[in-house]
């Protein structure tokens, strides 16, 4: 058993008699909460017989489908903490497991957790471990590696892509060997989404970069050769219960690399993103399943000065019909409706909810002639193909409602000086989505990193003068810590119905998310359920068999 350490950090100890009594209560088993069954090494075997688990091969599960190959950028190190590109996390969702998992549907389940307490006023958190939970090398996960797990993720000299989300987190520490005590800066109702960082054992933090690293997940690392790539071996099953055996992961420059290798019979499998989807279509034996990415795909309406959309009735108008539009089947295959995190859409195309008010945004609107209206310009950078081709037909569904609207490619600089200088009616934008749901993200003061260029670009008020007002009041219920936001149908009414209404009232017109593909040819064969949290979900049920892929594209 590893010796925990306590981490450095604000702290407030007006809670601990309140904290002691939780951590007798979280230390029993709770047997509504309980996990999945999973791998227990037996302890105090000592680290030579550890070692000698991970590098064994294990017996070859009942019903297992032979081994699979995939890809991955050459790596930098093993450490999951560091991993940037898609590609790396979907290899390492197969081996480590977080405290939480996000699951396809945005909501969140436990993994490695097995309860959350929020406590003084959102402020501080209590996270109880499952029992008997242990690494691949039979070393026990205990609060203490999940403490300094966290601080090392914190510290902005490490440059962890799991950094964001935890922002409001000022301390952290193992209270015992099962709870971990949290504190934020302020209430965070989305914390449990943030805790799905890979927990690996504390004294891994600091290792040679091409040190295998036991995790909890289903898949564990058997060996690395920088020549024959990373071998994953399956850990034990339920019996009866299909599972791939063995995983290699070979290096690849980048998806067109893959995508070669996978015409000469050398990869499975090739994870393609939204912007490598769009280039390959379906011949012969080759299969795209698609799954909708983080890349969001939006457009922004410039309703300031004498610009036309700034009669709010002209721009609602506009805005009705590219919602409407981008909910139809028309849409290109490479781009998937959906809604923003838990944002619903607005109360311009819903018709599930109803206006809270008689002074909804749809109330009393005129809108202007269309004969005094000018063209809208619709800008789009010329560099993204899939943008310019989805600018031509919102243009057209607005020319069809009688709008008239003119697309301009510009190249990159063009193209951010125009928006910088409000040189535009409406622009097609995108931007990538942080790991974390971000409910109401277009229309908070503060953004994700990802989302920093687009600050500048939102205007106060969105063309109405009581936007601020509703915007206001979605951020105030969104902090209240006694709410649960683990599924969307449990979100509070007036919740739901201010993010709606300032939705619908912002300058933002959300179309869908830029799909994400599984590539794949005739040697798969079966059921995936990818998602953009967990590509590679389902992979326990493909069949394996030895004729080649013999894919083209």
């Amino acid at each position: 058993m590893r010796q925990n350490h306590g981490t450095t950090g604000v702290w407030s100890w007006a809670g601990r008699p309140l904290a002691v009594l939780l951590c007798l209560l979280l230390g029993l088993p709770l047997a509504a909460c309980a996990m999945p069954g999973r791998v227990t090494w037996p302890t105090g075997t000592g680290q030579a017989a550890a070692i000698t688990r991970l590098t064994e091969a294990t017996a070859v599960p009942a019903a297992a489908s032979g081994d699979l190959r995939l890809w991955w950028p050459p790596p930098r190190s093993l450490n999951p903490l560091s991993a940037e590109t898609a590609a790396e996390k979907a290899v390492y969702d197969l081996v480590y497991e977080g405290l939480c998992r996000i699951e396809a549907d945005d909501s969140v389940s436990w993994q490695l957790a097995e309860n959350l307490l929020v406590f003084t006023g959102g402020r501080q958190g209590l996270v109880a471990l499952g029992q008997d939970v242990a690494f691949h090398d039979g070393s026990p996960v205990t609060a203490g590696d999940v403490a300094q797990v966290m601080t090392y993720i914190l510290d902005p000299a490490n440059l962890s892509p799991w950094r964001e989300g935890l922002e409001h987190v000022v301390g952290v520490r193992a209270l015992n060997d099962q709870v971990l005590e949290i504190l934020l800066a302020e209430p965070d109702p989305w914390l449990a989404w943030a805790l799905t960082f890979p927990v690996i054992p504390a004294d891994h933090l600091a290792v040679p970069p091409f040190t295998p690293i036991p995790g909890t997940g289903p898949y564990a690392i058997q060996r690395f050769d920088p020549d024959q790539g990373l071998t994953l071996i399956r850990q034990e099953t339920a019996a009866g219960e299909a599972g791939l055996s063995q995983i290699q992961v070979k290096s690849y420059a980048d998806q067109r690399e893959a995508m070669k290798a996978l015409e000469r019979d050398e990869l499975d499998l090739v994870l393609l993103d939204g912007q490598a989807l769009p280039l390959y279509t379906v011949r012969t034996s080759l299969r795209l399943d698609r799954y909708a990415g983080q890349e969001l795909i939006m457009f922004l309406c410039q309703d300031q000065g004498k610009r036309p959309l700034n009669d709010p009735a002209l721009r609602t108008r506009v805005k009705q019909e590219i919602e409407a539009w981008s909910a139809s089947p028309a849409l290109p295959a490479w781009i998937a409706a959906g809604t923003l995190g838990f944002a619903a859409g607005s109360y311009l195309t819903r018709s599930d909810v109803q206006p809270a008010s008689p002074g909804s945004i749809l109330a009393g609107l005129t809108a202007a002639d269309p004969a005094e209206v000018k063209p809208l310009q619709l800008i789009v950078p010329v560099q993204d193909a899939r943008r310019v081709d989805l600018a031509n037909e919102a243009a057209s569904a607005l020319e069809a409602a009688g709008l008239a609207c003119e697309v301009t490619p510009l190249e990159p600089e063009p193209f951010w000086q125009a928006l910088q200088e409000g040189r535009y009616d409406l622009a097609l934008l995108a931007a990538v989505l942080p790991d974390k749901p971000c409910p109401g993200l277009l229309i908070r003061p503060e953004r994700p990193a990802s989302f920093a260029d687009l600050d500048s670009l939102a205007t106060a008020q969105g063309g109405l003068a009581d936007y601020e007002t509703w915007r206001d009041r979605f951020l105030a219920l969104a902090a209240a810590p006694q709410r649960d936001y683990s599924r969307a149908e449990q979100l509070a009414q007036d919740w739901q119905e201010a993010l709606n209404e300032t939705m619908a009232r912002s300058n933002w017109s959300i179309v869908g998310f830029s799909c994400h593909g599984l590539a794949y040819g005739s040697r798969v064969l079966g059921q995936l359920r990818p998602n953009r949290y967990h590509p590679y979900d389902g992979i326990k049920e493909l069949w394996i068999w030895s004729s080649p892929s013999s894919s083209s594209y």
